[in-house]
């Protein structure tokens, strides 16, 4: 997306890459975004540590519906990896929730995905799925605005009604 002002100069951009070794995010990507990372994100409110705990891989199928196992953790394992490696470019301003006009004009990938018995920054071993949140992400997550969404509504949904609901909730 790329929007210019009258004097062309760029006043909008967001471009978003996928990793060309995990593919293109899915459906399944979509929904781990939005039904367990966003709603983890709500639940912590604010400010946001930069390690989350999500829960283990099986809690996590169960959360999106996907077969516990086998090809279901596998699947998993893929949309998080998809996630975590896109990358972003992106100039925008926003209003944080201070009433301050912010800039944003970086690239980056929003988080790192830590499995269960890798180690996380701080050396522990991970007793299950944790995402490390990389800075530009981080700080616009402690500043935006936020939205309550219905979680419980939101999964029942079909995948373009998903997305509806989450433009039109704004």
């Amino acid at each position: 997306i790329t929007r210019k002002n009258a004097q062309g100069e760029i006043e909008l951009y967001w471009q978003v890459s996928p990793n060309a070794t995990y593919g293109e995010p899915r459906h399944l990507a979509y929904k781990l975004d939005t039904i367990v990372i966003n709603q983890c994100i709500h639940a912590l409110g604010r400010p946001l540590p930069k390690v989350l705990r999500l829960g283990s891989i099986a809690q996590i199928c169960r959360d999106l519906e996907v077969v516990i196992g086998g090809s279901g953790h596998a699947s998993v394992r893929k949309a998080f990896l998809q996630n975590a490696a896109t990358f972003l470019t992106a100039k925008l301003r926003y209003t944080a929730t201070d009433g301050t006009e912010r800039t944003l004009e970086a690239g980056f990938t929003r988080y790192s995905v830590v499995f269960t018995g890798e180690r996380l920054p701080d050396g522990t071993k991970a007793d299950a799925v944790y995402l490390v949140l990389n800075e530009p992400y981080w700080e616009v997550l402690n500043s935006a605005p936020t939205r309550p969404l219905d979680y419980d509504y939101l999964k029942a949904l079909p995948p373009a009604a998903q997305r509806c609901y989450e433009i039109l909730s704004y």
